[in-house]
């Protein structure tokens, strides 16, 4: 389970037209107390940041202190009914120094787009209504750190409702000759609620289709299905692997030494790529298979090598499989001219060693055949 950094305090501040920067409410009580207290805020030496000047308003503030992390949004409302012509307030947030607070940034930005809607349509925060936004720090601060998420109803019309969400890394690049592999089940998940682009690309996402493939078939431009492909892989549903072909060359990774040792692995492998009305091979067999694919050998010539048992699974499962769990890698050959020579120019600037086979097979929508008599044709070499 993702674990979020606590909220270790709430304060709201404003800027009074008399007393200047001041904090309206706060919780626990004393947070921001100007006593010596050994984990006090001292809000007076910060709130420059806080309730700052027009340029930093309305935008996510950050401030470190010797006890604290704080976030804020600062909002600046300009209408001549307020003294000074102007309403500036904050909802602020309170971490322990050293926590990653980002998964936070859109639940602060949040209810302080949401006060400064109700103010503007019902003066929330100038008028009475003020008083209930000590039940609003209150209720914020326990919900997130018990359940994640908090809604809060302000009146019959208005509702607060906000959720953590945990923070992926970017997704890698999407590459039109690469395969997506869904890791989830889809099946019965998808409805007319999901975007359209993934209803129309998720039925073509089958571990054999390139992506420049599912845009054919699909009809969705091709970028907008890099796009719902690097939706998959930040949230983790999908994975990407080379397309198969029996004139790849694959090898062994160090991850075999956890299939070996992992019999659940193992088990789960032989499910997954035994042949239909095949007898399942056991699962040394598999382990076998897999520590034999090296050597700089194809798929062709490694078949040919293990007849008997290549013939009771589905190899293009089998290397999948493999593939997706990290326990063999592809090799791939990237051509290169060792020599000058007569070469058309939407090909030659192909062959300078950092495009493999298969990114020039999708580009120039050939076949590895067709690439490989292409090639053959010229002063190439390989590099893998």
């Amino acid at each position: 389970m993702t674990q979020f950094p606590l909220v270790r305090g709430i304060f709201f501040c404003d800027f009074h037209h008399i007393q200047g920067p001041r904090v309206t409410f706060e919780t626990p009580e004393g947070l921001t107390s100007s006593s010596l207290a050994q984990d006090s805020l001292d809000f007076d030496s910060i709130s420059d940041y806080l309730i700052p000047k027009s340029e930093l308003c309305n935008r996510l503030v950050s401030i470190t202190t010797q006890h604290y992390k704080i976030l804020g949004y600062p909002v600046k409302i300009v209408n001549p009914k307020y003294p000074r012509n102007a309403l500036l307030f904050n909802f602020c947030f309170c971490f322990d120094t050293d926590a990653d607070t980002r998964s936070y940034d859109q639940v602060v930005k949040k209810i302080a787009v949401t006060l400064q809607a109700l103010e503007m349509e019902r003066e929330f925060i100038s008028k009475d209504q003020k008083s209930q936004l000590l039940n609003i720090l209150e209720q914020v601060m326990e919900d997130l750190n018990s359940y994640h998420e908090s809604q809060i109803i302000v009146d019959d019309a208005n509702t607060i409702d906000i959720k953590l969400f945990p923070l992926h890394p970017d997704p890698p690049q999407v590459h039109d000759y690469q395969v997506p592999v869904l890791t989830l089940d889809f099946k019965f998940a998808v409805d007319k609620h999901w975007d359209l682009t993934m209803r129309r690309t998720l039925p073509y996402i089958n571990g054999v289709n390139t992506v420049k493939h599912i845009a054919a078939v699909s009809g969705v431009h091709i970028s907008f299905v890099r796009l719902a492909v690097q939706h998959l892989l930040y949230y983790g549903c999908a994975q990407m692997v080379d397309v198969f072909q029996f004139s790849n060359i694959y090898n062994v990774t160090p991850k075999i030494s956890e299939f070996l040792h992992s019999q659940d692995m193992q088990l789960d492998c032989q499910q997954f790529v035994t042949g239909i009305h095949a007898d399942p091979v056991s699962t040394g067999i598999l382990c076998s298979l897999y520590c034999s694919l090296k050597g700089g050998i194809k798929v062709s010539e490694w078949i040919h090598e293990n007849p008997l048992w290549t013939a009771q699974i589905d190899v293009r499962k089998f290397i999948l499989y493999g593939l997706v769990k990290g326990i063999i890698s592809r090799v791939h050959r990237y051509p290169y001219l060792y020599q000058e020579t007569s070469v058309p120019l939407d090909l030659l600037k192909y062959l300078d060693g950092k495009h493999h086979l298969d990114e020039i097979c999708t580009i120039k929508s050939w076949t590895h055949k067709q690439t490989q008599k292409m090639l053959s044709h010229l002063p190439v070499r390989y590099i893998l």
